[in-house]
């Protein structure tokens, strides 16, 4: 059985990445992407938290292949 791992606005902006140069979480990028994503957000005990299984959902594997892309002719 593998346990919900429950995360604050603040810890799920570092683990995908919103941080600024010091560390600390960028929270104002995380709340943009928070908007455009719609990630599935829980409220207990009224603070919002997310799952980590949801964030991860999220997340898209980085591209191996390069893409091509003509610039400036026909193809």
């Amino acid at each position: 059985m593998k346990l919900v791992t429950w995360m604050t606005s603040g810890q799920a902006a570092i683990y995908l990445g919103y941080v600024h140069a010091d560390g600390s979480p960028n929270l104002n990028a995380f709340a943009v992407w928070k908007h455009r994503a719609q990630p599935r957000a829980y409220r207990l005990r009224g603070r919002l938290r997310f799952k980590q299984v949801d964030l991860d959902a999220h997340l898209q594997p980085e591209e191996t292949t390069p893409r091509l892309r003509v610039v400036g002719g026909r193809r």
